[in-house]
């Protein structure tokens, strides 16, 4: 049987294991025969083989042909084009001859589309844009520079020309901010909801800060995932050292998550002035938190830390904190910051201004609902649940 809907994904993170697996149990939930074929990159595959056992069990009504993600190295040349993107997808089409086909990263595939590299006819290809940045000037973080003005103006153009090519369906935005720009450049644009984990809190608050070892009377913030240079944990650290006295004696800051091999050595060197200078209680798992377990630890937190520099398009802890009720410190800059600030999820700052984030940090610490509205937050996040994700894209995709 001709498969229905193929799932084409790029990326090897969990997050992007999580969203086929949510897409898998959709599609066994209807009552069809109708078949699903997923395509993710062998690392995915082998990291996370609960998306192997949605195959396994589903009868033949969804297959798994991992790829090898080595295919998509090239020239830098082949980089700026997208063509080694690109060849690993037209095999696919070719090898499984889907209706449809869904790139579940979209971003990678901005460039070959939009420079008109050719794919087989033989299926509709849409996507799903994680980190649109053409209405940025729009939402309040203009470009501040000759290079990220010309990288707008070069997405924008490739973006418009992307959804004139001749394979390319519909476009999936997961920023709801970006719609209407997108809109604007061509037709077949929906919003897709940025889903809310929908994860039991599997202990209760006490026991994970106990488990944490955290002292009674702190505030405790957590930053949590991958913590490289882009999520904000040195400019996190930089800012617990500028903290005053009777702020650090209120204050715990848990990282869990894997120290990013780019910020080990300066990671550690902070980690350690902070722990021989201040009265910052600081707590470091360095291990990967299982997906099932995350959203337990972000309702532990009085504040989630989402100090990222300079981040693209929304974030799956922003998610989960407004699902779990939990405030946060979020970056000011870009999607992330305005739907903090829209929606009363918490507080944003500027963490490359360490003496801002210092006193952010010294303020939620006394106050660590400040910025945030309950009910804004329950609202954002009823909007966004892993059914109306699925639903989107199957009803469209797959009616």
């Amino acid at each position: 049987m001709r498969p229905r809907l193929m799932l084409y994904e790029s990326a090897s993170g969990g997050h992007r294991a999580e969203h086929l697996c949510w897409l898998a149990d959709a599609w066994m939930a209807r009552d069809r025969d109708d078949v699903l074929v997923l395509v993710p990159p062998q690392q995915l595959a082998d990291n996370f083989p609960e998306v192997a056992d949605r195959a396994n069990a589903s009868g033949g009504r969804i297959r798994l042909a991992p790829y090898d993600s080595a295919l998509e190295q090239g020239t830098q040349w082949d980089s700026l084009l997208g063509t080694r993107r690109a060849e690993p997808l037209a095999r696919a089409i070719l090898a499984h001859r889907p209706e449809r086909v869904l790139a579940m990263s979209f971003d990678h595939f901005l460039a070959p589309l939009g420079w008109g590299v050719p794919l087989p006819a033989d299926a509709l290809v849409s996507g799903i844009f994680f980190r649109p940045t053409l209405h940025y000037d729009a939402i309040g973080s203009p470009s501040t520079s000759l290079r990220e003005r010309a990288e707008r103006t070069l997405k924008r153009l490739l973006t418009r020309r992307a959804l004139r090519h001749p394979a390319f369906d519909t476009l999936f935005s997961l920023d709801p901010t970006a719609v209407p720009a997108l809109q604007a450049l061509g037709p077949n644009v929906a919003l897709l909801p940025d889903p809310v984990p929908e994860e039991p809190v599997l202990r209760p608050r006490n026991e994970v800060r106990a488990d944490l070892g955290i002292e009674p009377g702190r505030t405790l913030f957590l930053l949590a995932g991958g913590l490289d240079d882009r999520k904000g944990p040195l400019e996190t650290l930089r800012a617990l050292l500028a903290l005053a006295p009777e702020a650090q004696a209120r204050t715990a800051v848990a990282f869990m998550g894997r120290v990013g091999a780019d910020v080990r050595d300066r990671f550690d060197a902070l980690a350690d002035e902070v722990r021989g200078s201040t009265a910052v209680q600081l707590v470091v798992r360095d291990a990967f938190v299982p997906t099932g377990e995350m959203q337990t630890v972000v309702a532990a937190a009085d504040v989630l830390l989402v100090p990222y520099v300079k981040h693209v398009g929304s974030s799956g802890f922003l998610m989960r904190a407004a699902g779990a009720g939990v405030p946060v410190l979020s970056q000011a800059w870009g999607a992330m910051g305005h739907l903090v600030r829209e929606h009363g999820l918490g507080q944003t700052v500027d963490p490359t201004d360490t003496r801002a984030l210092a006193t952010s940090l010294s303020r939620a610490s006394q106050t660590p609902e400040a910025g945030f509205d309950p009910e804004g937050a329950a609202r954002f996040a009823a909007r966004f649940t892993v059914q109306a994700y699925t639903e989107t894209i199957l009803n469209r995709l797959a009616p």
